[in-house]
């Protein structure tokens, strides 16, 4: 994930745990919750913004992916016809 290389000693995925015991499994889910919960899971303060930007980060590539998708997927339709 990108954020390794740009925050290497943080480590976020040391909070996939701490968010699944939660039910925290899926990023859409985990914009939803202010800083405040993040610090009473136990994430250090000065890792939940990078946190939240990197999860909103992945969101918008997962998007950009699928509409990239959806237009080949439309192009090839248009030349088999």
């Amino acid at each position: 994930m990108e954020l390794h290389t740009k925050y290497p000693k943080l480590n976020f995925p040391q909070y996939e745990d701490i968010l699944a015991e939660r039910g925290i499994v899926y990023a859409e889910s985990a914009m939803d919750f202010e800083k405040d919960f993040y610090l009473e899971l136990g994430i250090l303060e000065g890792a939940i913004g990078p946190l939240i930007k990197g999860i909103g980060r992945a969101l918008h590539r997962e998007k950009k992916g699928k509409k990239h998708a959806r237009v080949d997927n439309k192009e090839n339709q248009q030349h088999c016809e």
